[in-house]
């Protein structure tokens, strides 16, 4: 579930705690309307309620980021605006100036102890 949420979860004051309470109501109104696919309601709900206590934390913590929300992160850090095309297309021709280890700085992530987001 946090390779998916949305980098502006992790700013100041984002209701991202609630995320997993939003996607535990909507597997029952899915489940309610017969619409539920991909796994058994009771399963979707427990593993939600197994992520639930340190969401919040580590959807705020970079080291759990994938690759884009890292990288418009980076570019957000730099003054980028993400949906200036030309400012986004000028960063990412310095970036990929860069040297590998300073690209890979940008996304480096350190291993954790996580649920299997296939199951979310």
């Amino acid at each position: 579930m946090t390779p998916q949420t949305p980098k502006h979860a992790a700013r100041p004051g984002a209701k991202v705690a609630a995320l997993p309470r939003a996607l535990a109501d909507l597997f029952e109104l899915l489940e309610a309307r017969g619409s539920l696919v991909g796994g058994s309601l009771p399963e979707l709900l427990e593993n939600v309620d197994e992520v639930r206590p340190d969401y919040a934390e580590i959807a705020r913590d970079p080291a759990s980021w994938g690759l884009t929300k890292s990288l418009v992160a980076g570019m957000e850090s730099d003054g980028v605006d993400p949906t200036d095309e030309d400012a986004v297309n000028k960063w990412m021709e310095e970036f990929n100036a860069r040297s590998a280890e300073e690209r890979n700085a940008c996304w480096a992530r350190r291993s954790r102890a996580w649920p299997n987001p296939d199951h979310l």
